[in-house]
């Protein structure tokens, strides 16, 4: 399932948007920003579902050494905010607070970056 298909459901988006907590893991997370990358190795970027607006986000950053690619997301997508989030970590994040106040769980990396 992909974010065009969720927004273009306005019954399933309104779900998730008031949900308490969204849970995303890889392209999971991805498709918490306003705009992701597409598919591996592509350069295009697409909407997302904008659960955290202004921002895009690059899943397994420091194993796939992708610090490169979410700079260059930011650039394309125009985002002020870039997340990236390694493997078996969580950002746990409250949208209205965002990118002031936000906490991690596990042993991998985040960086948000601010453009």
């Amino acid at each position: 399932m992909n974010a065009e298909y969720i927004t273009n459901n306005t019954k399933l988006l309104q779900i998730i948007k008031s949900a308490k907590y969204i849970v995303g893991e890889s392209s999971g997370a991805m498709v918490m920003g306003e705009y992701q990358r597409g598919a591996r190795g592509e350069s295009t970027i697409i909407r997302g579902l904008g659960i955290l607006k202004n921002t895009i986000i690059e899943p397994h950053y420091s194993e796939r050494k992708s610090q490169q690619l979410l700079s260059d997301g930011m650039k394309k997508s125009g985002m002020r905010y870039g997340i990236g989030i390694d493997c078996v970590t969580a950002i746990v994040v409250d949208p209205q607070e965002f990118p002031g106040k936000w906490s991690k769980i596990g042993n991998g990396t985040i960086d948000v970056k601010i453009a």
